[in-house]
């Protein structure tokens, strides 16, 4: 999810607030995960070429193995 991305979801739960309603689970960017990767967001690797999605692939490697850290730790 990029930054665009994350900015409507988060506008989402703020009109479920403001509804009356209280999410039950936070929304954050994957890349919060990643262990060997600094970056804000994932980027479209569409105008990268392969080199482009090859990056991407790395992000998210990097960020799903931090995120099962987090989920499995005590």
């Amino acid at each position: 999810m990029d930054n665009d991305n994350l900015a409507a979801v988060e506008a989402m739960v703020g009109r479920a607030r403001a509804a009356g309603l209280e999410p039950r689970a936070s929304v954050e960017p994957l890349v919060h995960y990643c262990r060997h990767h600094s970056v804000t967001e994932v980027p479209d690797p569409y105008y990268g070429g392969a080199q482009g999605f090859e990056h991407v692939l790395d992000l998210l490697d990097d960020a799903c193995a931090g995120l099962l850290e987090a989920l499995i730790a005590p």
